[in-house]
């Protein structure tokens, strides 16, 4: 069963379709990412009464779990960048 936002018209709710040509698979892959993790760590693991509990799980989710995680993971990229490559040998040494 879609959800009312689903099924509602994307204009309403002030958004833009994208852009990409159709079937472009890196057009929105990272939201379905987050939605899937999103969906696969709390939501369909939790059961709510009302919208704003909803929204308190989810708005917790991202600021506890989500945006730590992913600072985390640009951190390390960063570091992983910095660090020279030590497989180089230099010449006569």
């Amino acid at each position: 069963m879609k959800s009312d936002f689903s099924t509602a018209n994307p204009a309403c709710h002030n958004l833009v379709g994208s852009m990409s040509a159709v079937g472009s698979y890196a057009d929105n892959a990272a939201m379905e990412g987050f939605f899937g993790l999103l969906k696969r760590d709390r939501v369909n693991r939790r059961r709510y009464l009302t919208r704003s509990e909803a929204r308190a799980d989810v708005f917790d989710y991202i600021e506890r779990f989500h945006n730590p995680r992913m600072k985390r993971r640009i951190e390390r990229r960063a570091q992983q960048e910095e660090v020279p490559n030590s497989t180089v040998r230099v010449a006569g040494g």
